[in-house]
């Protein structure tokens, strides 16, 4: 294909989303933030930009089609001008992204206020042919009071932003900072110090428990990776893991806590049997279709005379549609082997309740987004929460809630049923020194 047919493409694609959500175009967006610019150098008017990013839409299109897929961008823009005061211009940027230019709004309360809205608006189950999904979506915000000069500019930064968000997970946002970009600056250098990582060994992982919501007992943790950068100190995991996944290298990075967990689970499970201690360990989507987990894992059992049991593999949905026929392959190996299968992240980015049914998993973990909604009394996350509770249970399935941060959110998942909470409410993630101290104190983090 020449560059003249890949230009007649492009312009075709882009074509397809102007009229596919009814919303102002990328060209119309930028003549109208070039505008606000101008009103803001007279000291006129400031504004923000929302830079959104739909989590996971690649994989409705790969899964499910393309005219599924622009079902979705059509709901998504209605439901973002719906969400919007009317002096606000949405915009479909292209793809996935949305833009929203919002004047007047500098105070952190009322960016919060318009996250919120796009937050809610986004996250209620959509309808589209036979599937019920629900979505999330990062966020990147700059705030604007007369230090930009081009639209560009703020392209760059937004662009940086709603990056920063994703690396956090799924329905996170990020208001632009300078250090951002310096940030960015550094990671440019970051695939050679990775590469030196794995081989040095500066990896540690630190656990968060999980605590019985009936009980308050915790009943296990969830190992979770940090880097100990030389020259830099502790880095989470948001700072690097798409580095690694962009390069290659979260292949060996997972394996590598994969081997970490288990030992460490078997040094717990000799030292405390009487606690019967459960290991959380995340999978990537390649540990799945790109090496022998199947075989390290069968290893790793032996080494250690580890409980397969006990082994609680997190494979977000995305980990599993993009190949899903290997993807079953492989999971039924592991259900064969022993191991307890947790579908990570549920509610967040895609998610087909179709997919409860297609692969055999043992634990649904809530995500975050719907837990932090629950004090706020919104009716809509608390059916939800409440009916993918009922499910799992119906399934058979056991439930997690993740990022519990109050006593309102504990006590309405306990009324709910749900068996497992994880969250600041009853611990952040902690060294392998600080475990131990709370296993032989016998005391329970949780309230």
């Amino acid at each position: 294909m020449n560059s003249e047919q890949r230009e007649q493409n492009a312009m075709r694609e882009l074509h397809s989303h102007e009229s596919l959500t009814g919303l102002p175009t990328k060209s119309e967006f930028l003549s109208d933030l070039e505008s606000a610019l101008n009103m803001t150098a007279q000291g006129r008017a400031s504004f923000i930009v929302l830079f959104i990013n739909l989590d996971g839409f690649r994989s409705v299109n790969e899964s499910l089609g393309y005219e599924i897929g622009d079902q979705l961008l059509y709901e998504v823009g209605h439901r973002l001008r719906s969400a919007m005061r009317p002096q606000d211009i949405v915009a479909h940027f292209g793809a996935d992204e949305f833009m929203v230019l919002a004047h007047n709004v500098s105070s952190l309360q009322g960016i919060d206020s318009i996250i919120q809205r796009v937050q809610r608006s986004i996250s209620s189950p959509y309808s589209l042919g036979d599937e019920l999904l629900t979505f999330s979506a990062s966020t990147g915000v700059v705030i604007n009071s007369g230090n930009y000069n081009a639209p560009d500019e703020i392209i760059r930064d937004g662009s940086i932003a709603v990056h920063q968000a994703k690396t956090l997970g799924k329905a996170r946002h990020q208001i632009f900072d300078i250090s951002m970009y310096q940030q960015a600056m550094l990671q440019l250098g970051m695939e050679g110090d990775l590469r030196r990582a794995i081989e040095e060994d500066e990896f540690v992982l630190h656990y968060q428990p999980f605590i019985s919501l009936e009980t308050q007992e915790i009943v296990g943790f969830e190992a979770l990776i940090r880097w100990d950068r030389p020259g830099y100190g502790i880095v989470m995991p948001q700072d690097f893991i798409s580095v690694a996944e962009k390069n290659g290298l979260i292949v060996p990075i997972g394996n590598w806590v994969l081997r970490q967990g288990c030992k460490q689970l078997g040094e717990w499970s000799r030292q405390y049997p009487e606690k019967n201690l459960h290991l959380g360990i995340n999978v990537a989507s390649p540990q799945i279709s790109q090496s022998d987990v199947v075989g390290e894992l069968t290893k790793l059992l032996h080494k250690h005379q580890l409980d397969a049991q006990k082994i609680e593999l997190e494979i977000t949905e995305s980990g599993i549609i993009d190949n899903p026929v290997a993807a079953s392959d492989v999971m039924n190996a592991l259900k064969q082997l022993g191991v307890q299968l947790s579908i990570d992240d549920f509610g967040a980015g895609y998610s087909s309740l179709s997919q409860l049914y297609r692969f055999a998993f043992d634990i649904l973990k809530i995500d975050r987004l719907f837990i932090s909604q629950l004090c706020d009394h919104y009716d809509s996350s608390i059916v939800f929460v409440e009916a993918i509770i009922q499910l799992a249970k119906n399934l058979g399935m056991r439930v997690v809630a993740e990022g519990i941060e109050n006593e309102e959110q504990f006590r309405k998942l306990n009324e709910m049923g749900c068996d497992i909470g994880q969250g600041y409410l009853f611990s952040k993630p902690m060294p392998h020194d600080e475990v131990v101290k709370l296993l032989e104190s016998n005391q329970c983090v949780a309230t």
